[in-house]
């Protein structure tokens, strides 16, 4: 219940949500049970080409099949993808970027990734990981797999990743005015929008001023941050994204040491959400839940803020719980095993089959017990509040609680009132930790969304008891 209370929540608030109105042809392609036939064709001059700068497009063929389905072959330009570790030449399992030109794109994608899963043996933790993503309503890529043939060559077995681009952005977003890609190993100057570590997929290349408006904004740390925010980022949807960051134990994305694999989605009105990649290595490391960099600047500023950093350890309840529902191991487990014929056959395996199944045991493994993780961080958190009544009146709200239940390890220095007209910031009203009760007043008619905390110093209790409640004129 509480869990579908947050979602709801969320939705009121304005995160982005799949957009019913967008065409969705391609989406057979991103079921991880489909594994569709790719081959590919090269001549010598873009197979030479390729091994003098593999970052450029070089001309070449493209066919795809499964089942009864038929593509190509049909022209299309082709690079080789990859950073530090995954990176391949032809000579190994190389690593693939597709541009379609238009008159010749299948089912409407205008670009495809194919990516080789060196660093990952069990090939199946990008999958899981951009599951628990979408479920928590983060915007993330989907995915199949493909079998994959250079000039008719095996190549073995790839994950297709679906590319964040404006085909597939208006899934999720009405509007695009940028993507700004957070690209490995560039960044300078976290605070200055041309920094090379920011490339722009989407938008214009020379006016990043949303850029600089969010950047400048998060670096000052001062009192009334998170409203200050809100009015450039969705942090409800931020904070998520950073919690299923953490929980999947992504040392490789934004919110951890590293600060890479992570997209930045300015809308038409230049507000912005984050977006996950680069997923390969997660439900490895149980890597801490904050991670401190000066790098991470917003982040940091959310993890500060008593309002922000209180909605982070929301989302950390709501990831787990969510990764609890999916059942992470279980997903897991079967995926690759329907894919195992193809990873024991594949020509250019980089690890044994035996390995793929090592790693298998070892992200079950992580799926579990990252749950104990959240629980033994939960138990260092104030208590909730327990039996919250709310009630709506005519520009008021009457909230009322019991104290939270006792623990040795927690004593609560005040309470934290926070509330919200439906779309719109918290605010937050303190009081003194004898009291229980609060009307809060003046507010405009709307339904409100209201929330009790307990607070300890810098930490506050999970909000399970978050309601809401209709304002009269």
């Amino acid at each position: 219940m509480r869990a579908l209370l947050l979602v709801l929540l969320a939705l009121a608030s304005g995160r982005p949500t799949a957009n019913a109105h967008a065409a969705d042809t391609a989406g057979w392609l991103f079921q991880p049970d489909v594994v569709v036939q790719i081959r590919l064709g090269l001549s010598e001059e873009s197979l030479a080409a390729l091994a003098a700068d593999p970052t450029e497009y070089v001309p070449a063929t493209f066919a795809l099949s499964y089942e009864d389905r038929r593509f190509g072959p049909s022209p299309v330009s082709l690079k080789l993808k990859g950073g530090l570790g995954s990176f391949r030449d032809m000579q190994g399992k190389a690593a693939f970027k597709l541009k379609f030109p238009a008159g010749s794109r299948p089912d409407g994608l205008k670009k495809m990734t194919l990516n080789n899963m060196v660093q990952d043996p069990s090939k199946v933790r990008e999958a899981v990981a951009y599951e628990l993503f979408r479920a928590v309503g983060v915007a993330a890529p989907r995915t199949g797999y493909a079998e994959v043939f250079v000039n008719d060559e095996p190549y073995g077995l790839y994950l297709d990743v679906e590319t964040l681009d404006d085909v597939a952005l208006p899934r999720w977003y009405a509007t695009t005015r940028h993507l700004y890609e957070g690209s490995y190993g560039h960044l300078t100057n976290p605070l200055d929008p041309f920094d090379d570590h920011y490339e722009v997929d989407e938008g214009d290349d020379d006016d990043r001023e949303d850029l600089a408006v969010l950047l400048a904004t998060a670096v000052v740390l001062s009192g009334g941050w998170y409203a200050r925010m809100s009015a450039v980022a969705d942090l409800d949807q931020m904070t998520r994204m950073w919690a299923a960051e953490a929980y999947l134990g992504h040392w490789d994305g934004y919110a951890s040491w590293n600060t890479n694999n992570y997209y930045l989605h300015a809308d038409g009105d230049g507000r912005f959400t984050m977006l996950p990649w680069g997923t390969d290595q997660t439900l490895v490391a149980r890597t801490a839940f904050y991670e401190n960099s000066p790098q991470h600047v917003l982040f940091n500023g959310c993890v500060a803020d008593p309002i922000c950093g209180a909605l982070y350890g929301d989302a950390l309840v709501a990831v787990t719980a969510t990764a609890k529902r999916l059942r992470l191991d279980h997903r897991a487990r079967r995926i690759q095993r329907d894919l195992r014929t193809l990873i024991d056959a594949d020509p250019k395996l980089e690890h044994s089959p035996e390995a793929a199944r090592v790693a298998l045991a070892s992200t079950i493994a992580f799926a579990r017990e990252r749950r104990r993780d959240v629980d033994a961080w939960s138990t260092l958190q104030p208590p909730s509040p327990r039996a919250v009544a709310v009630r709506g009146g005519a520009g008021n709200i009457s909230v009322r609680w019991r104290a939270a239940t006792k623990r040795a390890s927690s004593v609560v220095a005040a309470y934290a009132v926070d509330s919200r007209a439906a779309g719109e910031p918290w605010t937050r009203r303190l009081v003194a930790p004898s009291a229980r009760a609060l009307v809060l007043t003046d507010l405009v008619p709307a339904i409100h969304e209201v929330r009790v905390r307990a607070l300890a110093g810098p930490s506050a209790s999970p909000a399970t008891s978050g309601t809401t409640v209709a304002v009269t004129p």
